[in-house]
Parts: structure tokens; C-alpha cells; sequence
């Protein structure tokens, strides 16, 4: 008798996400971040740092952002259950926490490459909205240059013939 075939493994997981965003780009030339580390050794310390945190997330600081283990545990927990339902807007890369989820759920921690990568994700999550914000914010800049009456038309023409106007300002937006 002729030797058996040996078995076919199972593939490898597609982790084309993880290739894309250990590629994915922080910093752009049109956008810099400032990324500082806050890491108390004492009681002390975590004592100090409760009156900073306070001071970044109030509404006046819209430029700060706080990024906590508390924060990428309920991310990890709100997005990291592959089978539930996720939102439209979903960001890109949240694969990494379904990853993580299956982790916590077995009670194991998240090793230090992973929560590299969740972190990483949870910046390029905050590149995005801050994107967002300039970019409405030059779509109203320009709104106000434009003028009043052009405004309730282009305002007019959005609510009733979609978002054509937004699209013609030469802005590269969809909204």
C-alpha cells in the first residue's frame, strides 16, 4: 500500500487587518500627535494622576485625549464580541479586539504585542474623529465665507437634494 497523504492543516487566520495596521500610518505631514505616558509607581502617584485625568476629559480640552486601561477594556468588551452586531460606522482595524476579547473572556491577560496593537488602534481611532472635527470645521469656515444666502441654499439644497453641495465645495468630503 502506497504511504497516506499527511493531513492538510487548517489555514492560517486572515490577519490582513494585522498587517494593515502595524502598516497604518500615524503621523502625516497634515497631522501631528503628542503622545504622553502617564504610569504611577506609588499609591502616591495614582493618587496625582486622578486630578489630571479629570482636568483632559473636561469639555475645554478637546485636543486631549485620555486613552486608560479602563477605556481599551470597555472598547475591547464593546467590539471584541465577533458575533454580535456591530455599528455602521465601525472603525477600521477592530478586529485586533475581537482577539483581546477571547482573551479576557478566558480570564488570561492581554499579551504585551496585542495591547501594543489595541493601542495603537485606539490612537488611529482618535486621528480619525479629530480628522473629522477639521474637516467640518473647514466645511463651516467656509460656509460663513460664502455668506448667508448662499448658506441657506447650499443648507437648502443638502436637506433636499442630498449632500451634492458638500461634494462640489472641492473639500474631498463625504458627509
Amino acid at each position: 500500500m502506497p504511504p497516506k497523504r499527511a493531513k492538510k492543516t487548517a489555514p492560517a487566520a486572515d490577519t490582513s487587518w494585522e498587517t494593515g495596521l502595524k502598516s497604518a500610518q500615524f503621523e502625516e505631514c497634515s497631522w501631528k500627535a503628542c503622545v504622553s505616558l502617564l504610569a504611577g509607581g506609588t499609591p502616591a502617584d495614582e493618587e496625582l494622576m486622578g486630578p489630571l485625568q479629570l482636568a483632559v476629559q473636561q469639555p475645554q480640552r478637546r485636543l486631549f485625549t485620555l486613552v486608560s486601561q479602563e477605556a481599551i477594556v470597555a472598547t475591547i468588551h464593546h467590539l471584541g464580541n465577533p458575533k454580535a452586531k456591530k455599528p455602521k460606522d465601525v472603525a477600521m482595524f477592530h478586529e485586533v479586539t475581537e482577539q483581546a476579547k477571547v482573551l479576557l473572556d478566558a480570564g488570561q491577560e492581554v499579551p504585551c504585542e496585542l495591547m501594543a496593537n489595541i493601542l495603537k488602534f485606539q490612537l488611529l481611532q482618535v486621528k480619525a474623529s479629530d480628522q473629522q472635527r477639521m474637516a467640518a470645521k473647514k466645511v463651516f469656515r467656509y460656509l460663513q465665507h460664502v455668506g448667508a444666502t448662499k448658506l441657506y441654499l447650499s443648507v437648502k439644497s443638502a436637506l433636499t437634494g442630498g449632500i451634492g453641495i458638500i461634494r462640489n465645495l472641492g473639500l474631498g468630503l463625504v458627509l
